[in-house]
């Protein structure tokens, strides 16, 4: 069963505090804050690329530039854009085998 995260609020984003490891605020639907070592605070989001099912870090931005409500709107862009390019990927490999010369026989 999938764990319910409480989304972030502002001032749990401003306390955040370097540790002796990095370590990552979840905020929910894959996007988190991750704190460096020392005190670097970004937005990322992790999702598995489609094509060959493997793990992905997107970026959003750092801290201070991108709040917390941005982050959250970008995380919605990112999907939006993921599925466009999934949907534009599959036709052109549709198309790449379906278009391809058939082989010669002599």
């Amino acid at each position: 069963m999938a764990k319910i995260i409480k989304p972030l609020t502002d001032s749990q984003v401003k306390q955040a505090k370097p540790q002796d490891k990095p370590y990552k605020l979840a905020d929910g639907g894959r996007l988190y804050l991750y704190v460096s070592k020392l005190g670097a605070k970004s937005w990322r989001m992790d999702y598995i690329k489609p094509i060959n099912k493997k793990r992905a870090t997107i970026t959003l931005g750092l801290y201070p530039d991108v709040t917390l409500s941005q982050a959250r709107i970008q995380r919605k862009v990112s999907i939006r854009n993921s599925k466009k390019l999934i949907t534009s990927k599959r036709k052109y490999y549709y198309l790449i085998t379906r278009l391809q010369p058939l082989p010669r026989t002599t």
